[in-house]
């Protein structure tokens, strides 16, 4: 009985949109290096209610300081 009506199926999981960066503007690390990132301050980079014109919380993403790299890790915000 336990071994009994089995099905195998498959899991489908489907996924729009690409990762992105928050990226600090400017050379903060004093390289010449293009697209530097910015620090991550919070787990949670989402607005806690999302809308069309805000959809990650400023709150969470600090310019580094000068002469070094931000903390963040390349595309690591899913669009």
């Amino acid at each position: 009985m336990l071994f009994s009506k089995w099905q195998i199926s498959g899991i489908v999981k489907l996924l729009s949109g690409q990762y992105f960066d928050v990226t600090a503007g400017t050379d903060r690390a004093l390289t010449g290096t293009a697209n530097q990132r910015g620090n991550q301050l919070l787990g949670d980079v989402f607005a806690p209610s999302k809308s069309s014109s805000q959809w990650l919380n400023p709150l969470a993403f600090a310019m580094p300081a000068n002469g070094t790299y931000g903390t963040m890790g390349a595309m690591s915000i899913p669009a």
